[in-house]
């Protein structure tokens, strides 16, 4: 008797529970939906591409082939990374929308803050959908996952530039040096700089100089040679160094610096004339004449000295 009333009971509960479909059903549907990830709406995203080290305006868009939806509502995140601080979102990072028919879309952009830490690295951002069905009384929710990567960036300045001798001249050898500074968040890999072909120089070995890594805020000094040519006139002349490198993803990248080169004429030694020589002779020998006379001089007045002293002494004796 007992265990017929227990089944009548349970009978009873079951109907109950049955009699109630629309909830049912949504309910289930939403767990569905949590555990399987049941994705109805389409979700982009562009560019992936954030700036490390700067803010970065991204375009959020959503598509509905779906079914009519309601009271849309959208949050994006950046779960938190226990290595590096994930991308910040300025501003809001929710937004609503009343209706979304099928084959309707919304888009919406938000600005994201990637630090020069996050340089090289990826980071998945979170957009949680919550909507409304028509028929279903719980809302429905999507999660969405959209990857990103924080690129660095490499911002290369020559500073300090310097030639010797300044001026140049024509036939000798030209020095250039000067300092390189990645004011990136980056390093610039394989660096090279190397003096540009003109009429102006000669180049030779030392015309190229490797530097290979060179780190941010790290400056770099340098120095490329050349050897003027000898058949240049007097006047300015403009060179160019080359700067090539790669970046963290072994893209090449080159750049340009030009330089101004004064060369002056150069300087050619005559030989002197039979005036100049004696006038040399005579000024090299000048001070060691007078030297010598006044030695004479105060020698002689020390012995005449001596002598009138003795003659003194032998007066009186």
């Amino acid at each position: 008797m007992r265990s017929l009333n227990r089944s009548l009971l349970y009978a009873f509960l079951f109907t109950l529970v049955l009699s109630m479909p629309g909830f049912v059903y949504s309910t289930w549907g939403q767990l569905a939906q949590t555990s399987s990830q049941i994705s109805h709406l389409k979700v982009e995203a562009f560019p992936l591409k954030l700036n490390a080290g700067h803010n970065t305006s991204v375009t959020f868009l959503i598509t509905n082939d779906f079914e009519p939806i309601y009271d849309l509502d959208v949050t994006v995140q950046f779960p938190t990374s226990q290595l590096t601080a994930p991308p910040t979102i300025l501003g809001s990072n929710h937004w609503k929308f009343s209706k979304l028919k099928k084959g309707d879309n919304v888009s919406f952009s938000v600005v994201i803050y990637a630090s020069d830490d996050t340089a090289g690295q990826g980071f998945s951002a979170i957009l949680s959908l919550v909507y409304k069905r028509l028929g279903y009384v719980s809302p429905y929710v999507e999660t969405h996952i959209i990857g990103f990567y924080a690129k660095g960036f490499i911002d290369m300045v020559i500073y300090d530039l310097s030639t010797d001798p300044d001026p140049a001249i024509a036939g000798e050898n030209l020095a250039i040096s000067a300092n390189i500074l990645n004011k990136g968040n980056v390093p610039a890999m394989f660096t090279n700089v190397s003096l540009a072909s003109s009429p102006a120089v000669k180049l030779k070995p030392e015309s190229y100089n490797y530097l290979g890594q060179v780190d941010p805020n790290s400056p770099a000094p340098f120095t490329v040679e050349a050897n003027v040519n000898s058949e240049l006139k007097p006047g300015e002349y403009v060179l160019k160094l080359l700067i090539s490198y790669e970046d963290d993803e072994l893209v090449p990248h080159t750049f340009e610096r030009e330089l101004t080169l004064t060369v002056s004429e150069a300087v050619t030694s005559t030989p002197p004339t039979t005036t100049e020589k004696i006038v040399s002779v005579v000024q090299r020998w000048t001070l060691p004449i007078i030297i010598g006379v006044l030695a004479l001089i105060i020698i002689a007045v020390v012995a005449l000295t001596r002598r009138r002293g003795e003659r003194e002494i032998e007066s009186y004796g």
